[in-house]
């Protein structure tokens, strides 16, 4: 595919933590999917080399045939690039550290939200008597008495 967008090919600035130049896949190890979507997967992923070695990420990636179908799908991913660039050092979100493309996909490396597994299994095994008695005990708990 012979697109390209400048918006992606820009280097980040304060992103490449290696300091050994561009990233590409293979720096990542990829250790399962934590998501899917209609454009496409996140996965967590294990960085290979640089000072961030052994650091676990979220790494999003895209499909440009499916983006590229529609412009505001196409503008919408633009945006969330540039913003994420943008935010980079607002504490209270995640942190875009590598962004690259190959001629088929956009990779997006972000910090990975902590807790993403094991409450997600957590929420999804309780059954409604446990969330009955999770709320009363919250209820309980925090409301005054007297």
């Amino acid at each position: 595919m012979g697109i390209v967008w400048n918006q992606f090919e820009k280097p980040l600035k304060k992103v490449n933590l290696s300091g050994s130049g561009r990233v590409d896949a293979s720096n990542f190890e990829t250790l399962k999917v934590l998501g899917t979507g209609a454009y496409g997967k996140v996965f967590l992923v294990r960085k290979r080399g640089g000072l961030d070695d052994g650091r676990l990420y979220a790494m999003k990636v895209l499909k440009k045939a499916t983006i590229i179908q529609k412009k505001k799908t196409t503008e919408h991913t633009k945006t969330e690039r540039q913003v994420l660039e943008a935010v980079r050092d607002n504490p209270f979100l995640v942190t875009l550290h590598y962004a690259f493309q190959t001629d088929a996909r956009l990779h997006l490396i972000l910090d990975r939200a902590l807790g993403d597994d094991m409450e997600i299994r957590h929420a999804t095994s309780m059954n409604a008597n446990d969330v009955n008695i999770s709320i009363e005990t919250k209820i309980s708990t925090t409301t005054p008495r007297g």
